[in-house]
């Protein structure tokens, strides 16, 4: 009996802590249900949000310059960057997975802005309005710059502006460009009224100059022709408030002494032993131990015009037995040109 009597003791002590432990909340990561409580957290949710946008491909390169470099007539990417080649060319196998990652990741930061914007309203109470405002405005940019790149590779997309909370809420028709893009457009103008003109100590913030000119290129790219020009030019006509100024050495754009350039308006932050690019390593020469596995076309290095402002094809200055002279200053601060001098080396 002292035997039964033991393991009928066991047996409700082992119930009682399994109901205490499936009560427990996660001490190491947040939990949904008790999240977005405060203005902390919400700053949290946002910096993940922001986190999505980096969006990089091997070797930690942004994916827009991977893409511009590696999939269009500007550049060829050979190696663990070919696939991005196969894409432009229009050579893309079935099995290859970069179209996948490419779609899935702006899907992820559109997961985690519709995590916020849906649960932020937990803190409203206690995060002062402006910030409370400001925030919401961060996470409608983010998710209207992951749509804009859905919309301009796929076209027609699923567009989700809530959390997915089943698999079968997720199992959705694609919704027609022109719906999509008129909102996100109504969000960037929403934005733009809240933002400020800068953040101070902060300068990867979105800020009004950003949504601006996101909201001036999607219009641009759907025909939205007056929005466009209008959205440019609140910006053109404010420049002081603004602060944006053309760099006066295009060359140091790629460089330390251009990071914090008046021209930039949107930063895509990259810190030593926290979140690093290996970009240099994949544009650079091998003989410094980078690995050129994306290098320039012919096609790129003609597209520059001469110091008269003419195409190749047209000016009287452009000489075949001297093709880098006279030509725009951006080529040479751009590309390697023969007896040019990079990394401390002259190349031939």
């Amino acid at each position: 009996m002292n035997i039964y009597k033991l393991l009928l003791l066991l047996v409700i002590g082992f119930s009682s802590c399994e109901s205490q432990i499936l009560d427990l909340d996660s001490l190491t990561e947040p939990v949904d249900d008790i999240f977005y409580k405060n203005e902390e957290e919400l700053n949290l949710a946002l910096n993940g949000a922001y986190n999505s946008m980096r969006l990089t491909t091997d070797y930690k390169v942004p994916l827009m310059m991977a893409m511009d470099n590696g999939s269009t007539d500007l550049g060829v990417s050979r190696g663990v960057c070919s696939a991005l080649m196969n894409q432009g060319q229009g050579t893309q196998a079935p099995t290859d997975g970069a179209f996948l990652t490419i779609y899935s990741n702006f899907y992820t930061g559109i997961a985690r802005t519709n995590a916020l914007l849906e649960n932020m309203v937990r803190a409203k109470d206690v995060v002062p309005e402006t910030k409370y405002n400001q925030i919401e405005a961060q996470a409608l940019f983010i998710r209207a710059f992951h749509y804009m790149y859905l919309t301009e590779l796929w076209g027609d997309v699923p567009f989700l502006d809530k959390v997915i909370k089943t698999p079968e809420e997720g199992m959705i028709p694609r919704e027609e460009k022109k719906v999509i893009v008129d909102r996100i457009l109504a969000d960037l103008e929403k934005a733009a009224e809240v933002l400020p003109y800068k953040w101070e100590g902060e300068p990867e913030r979105i800020t009004k100059g950003a949504v601006l000119g996101l909201h001036a290129r999607i219009s641009l790219y759907n025909g939205y022709y007056e929005k466009a020009a209008a959205s440019a030019k609140k910006i053109m006509d404010n420049e002081q408030a603004f602060g944006y100024k053309l760099h006066s050495n295009y060359g140091e754009l790629f460089q330390l002494a251009g990071q914090s350039s008046e021209e930039i308006m949107l930063i895509m932050p990259f810190q030593y032993e926290y979140y690093t690019t290996q970009f240099s390593v994949t544009q650079g020469s091998r003989n410094k131990g980078s690995v050129s596995v994306m290098v320039p076309t012919q096609s790129m290095v003609d597209s520059y015009e001469c110091i008269d402002g003419k195409t190749i094809d047209k000016s009287a200055l452009y000489s075949p037995k001297h093709p880098f002279e006279n030509r725009d200053p951006r080529l040479k601060a751009s590309i390697i040109t023969p007896q040019s001098e990079w990394a401390g080396m002259i190349f031939e």
